[in-house]
């Protein structure tokens, strides 16, 4: 492919097709497209991570490099750290124009550019000669594109300038479910200095109405203060944090009350998922941290964090209730019983919830009910008869158990 030598009007020509490209809105995609028409040979642009952001399509090219970095989605963490490379890029930095790379032992060209936003760094354009050698013309040429780029990344908020923004865009990327090889995730991790735990978590912080009393952005870095190596995002209108840490959430109790204590300080509520192994799970554990809260409001209004632990059966008759009237999953006798505590005033539902929450056992159940252990005893044989059960059987008593659940369950619903 030869060369293209624009005069003055076929730049113009060329810098109205991104404009208007930018004003309809278009993709990264779609500018690099026309790019291609103007620099003549495959382009890429990565993030400040070296993640492939974008890179010319429909075109087949012969090299493979490229198709490996097209491929894996980013380029490898050996080649962006490669001496040359770097020396290239420090080159740039320091000129502030494109630079053309000659490698003899592949007989090509690559054109390097710097994609920057106020000064700073938010991406690189990589323009690989292999369809035609670079002329000092495609430098003024990458200079248009990239400031193009640089509008649009902005405008569709690529842009990362620091580590902070690195890792923030990282997670709401982990979020969106856009990364999930492990390769990638792999390769982001060691761009960002970040060394994977053995403990994982997502808390998602919710505010009552809205940030009045703190911002996102100071809530993020108290809680970067109380969990060392987590990483946080604004998502959704909520603050999303991974932590990472190296001990289960039961034995960080020191960090628990400082968190609770932030929370309950401004007003916010915080959900807690499950403890998880890979960080292309963070879709799923995220969505039970929101489903703690949105389970855990209503019923435990008084709580600050909810633990999705706690409200994990809840979950699953939710999901239920979607499909069919869970209150016929219920146990038959246990309306038995409650009809009774109605007609005579008594209160054995709460004693027999109690009995079988407390795994069974007497004196705690007792303790919590602030009767005597003789009294409990007493209180479950009647139960036991009223309903006409034993609740020695283990199955039996599960069955109540999730049947109490249902009616909790329900109740929240019909407060609502």
């Amino acid at each position: 492919m030869e060369t293209n030598h624009l005069n003055g009007t076929g730049m113009d020509a060329f810098s109205t097709k991104f404009l208007n490209a930018l004003l309809q809105g278009k993709n990264l995609n779609d500018i690099l497209a026309i790019g291609f028409e103007l620099l003549g040979n495959p382009i890429f642009v990565t993030d400040t991570i070296n993640k492939v952001l974008a890179y010319t399509k429909d075109v087949e090219v012969e090299d493979p490099d490229w198709n490996e970095i097209v491929e894996k989605g980013y380029v490898s963490f050996n080649v962006a750290t490669n001496k040359k490379v770097k020396a290239v890029m420090e080159q740039i930095a320091i000129s502030g124009t494109p630079v053309i790379e000659y490698l003899e032992d592949k007989e090509l060209s690559i054109l390097r550019a710097v994609i920057r936003s106020e000064n700073k760094t938010i991406g690189y354009l990589v323009v690989p000669g292999n369809f035609k050698s670079h002329s000092q013309e495609d430098i003024d040429h990458a200079v248009l594109l990239c400031n193009i780029l640089s509008l649009a990344m902005q405008k569709h908020r690529y842009a990362c300038n620091s580590m902070d923004l690195m890792a923030e865009y990282f997670l709401t990327e982990l979020l969106d479910g856009k990364i999930k090889s492990s390769n990638i995730i792999r390769e982001e991790l060691r761009f960002l200095r970040m060394e994977l735990r053995a403990f994982l978590y997502i808390l998602v912080i919710r505010a009552k109405d809205h940030y009045d009393n703190v911002s996102s952005m100071e809530v993020m870095e108290a809680i970067k203060a109380i969990f060392r190596g987590s990483i946080s995002a604004v998502y959704n209108d909520d603050i999303v944090v991974f932590l990472n840490g190296n001990r289960k959430m039961e034995d960080c109790g020191d960090e628990q009350e400082k968190l609770t204590k932030l929370l309950a300080g401004n007003k916010l509520h915080g959900g807690l998922s499950r403890c998880f192994q890979s960080m292309s799970d963070v879709p799923y554990y995220y969505s039970q941290a929101v489903e703690a809260i949105e389970l855990g409001q209503p019923m435990d209004r008084q709580m600050i964090l909810y633990h999705y632990d706690h409200y994990v059966l809840h979950h699953m008759v939710a999901v239920c209730a979607k499909h069919t009237e869970i209150r016929n999953f219920c146990h038959p006798s246990l309306f038995v019983l409650k009809k009774y505590d109605g007609k005579n005033g008594t209160d054995f539902m709460q004693s027999l919830y109690q009995y079988l929450k407390h795994s069974k056992n007497l004196i705690e159940t007792a303790n919590t009910l602030h009767i005597h252990r003789n009294t409990m005893s007493y209180r479950i044989k009647k139960i036991e008869e009223l309903m006409d059960v034993d609740l020695n059987d283990m199955n039996l008593s599960y069955y109540l158990f999730m049947s109490f659940k249902i009616l909790e369950f329900i109740r929240v619903q019909e407060m609502d």
